[in-house]
């Protein structure tokens, strides 16, 4: 399938074409503070850089979140754009999801996705990767930093495992987490600072999209956020045409 991936839930933007497979191009800024003045012509930048017409797109994937409620919005409306001006579907992925993908390729065992949530706060959830796929043993859900880590320290299932921590809420929080090894002697915590592993992969989105079943795709009315906790303000999804 010839995807378009759509990647705005941290400051740092990506998008990216990928064909049956095939990384064709893609295009990374970060940083931003106005993702929605640049999406749309980082989009058209990289389908000229490829000599690709949008027409041929087949499908979208996109970060729904958590994260950043503005840089979802953006995704999402652009998202829907496109789709509905292409009578095209669009996959929903969990901005956790994509960061536990990344991860696992290189350290499996339990990896534990973590997105800045600010006021002191992160959204997480647990996945198993010791098995030949990513299994999900927890639901996305927002906490504050010191009851996240009081929280997994009680979690029986962890006992003995390596723990793997990624994200945006590393690089905000790395040293308390670091403490999890001083304080915590049921699992082995494993702090990876790294920005390829810490925000979500517009190429990695792709690659999931590929992989996922059609059923999974959905009509632009059907898509929605997973802000996990409410936003600020709230955007009335179900009565956008």
């Amino acid at each position: 399938m010839k995807i378009l991936a759509i990647e705005t839930s941290t400051p740092q933007l990506s998008v990216v074409l990928n064909f049956d497979g095939d990384l064709i191009g893609g295009i990374k800024i970060g940083q931003l503070s106005k993702q929605v003045e640049i999406l749309i012509p980082s989009i058209q930048k990289l389908l000229d850089s490829v000599l690709i017409d949008i027409k041929s797109i087949q499908g979208i994937a996109v970060d729904v979140g958590p994260g950043l409620f503005t840089g979802i919005r953006t995704g999402i409306a652009t998202a829907m754009a496109i789709s509905k001006s292409l009578n095209i579907k669009i996959l929903p992925v969990s901005s956790l999801e994509i960061l536990a993908v990344q991860a696992n390729s290189l350290f499996g065992d339990i990896v534990v996705p973590i997105v800045d949530a600010r006021r002191d706060e992160v959204y997480y959830s647990i996945y198993d990767g010791s098995n030949n796929g990513l299994n999900e043993l927890s639901l996305p859900i927002s906490k504050s930093v010191d009851d996240f880590i009081s929280d997994l320290e009680k979690v029986d299932y962890l006992d003995g495992r390596t723990v793997t921590f990624v994200g945006s809420g590393v690089n905000r929080y790395f040293e308390r987490l670091c403490k999890l090894n001083l304080n915590n002697h049921r699992f082995k915590a494993k702090v990876i600072k790294n920005d390829y592993f810490n925000f979500p992969s517009a190429e990695v989105l792709a690659e999931i999209a590929q992989v996922s079943p059609k059923d999974n795709f959905v009509l632009p009315n059907e898509l929605k956020p997973n802000y996990v906790r409410s936003p600020n303000v709230i955007i009335g999804w179900e009565t956008r045409s």
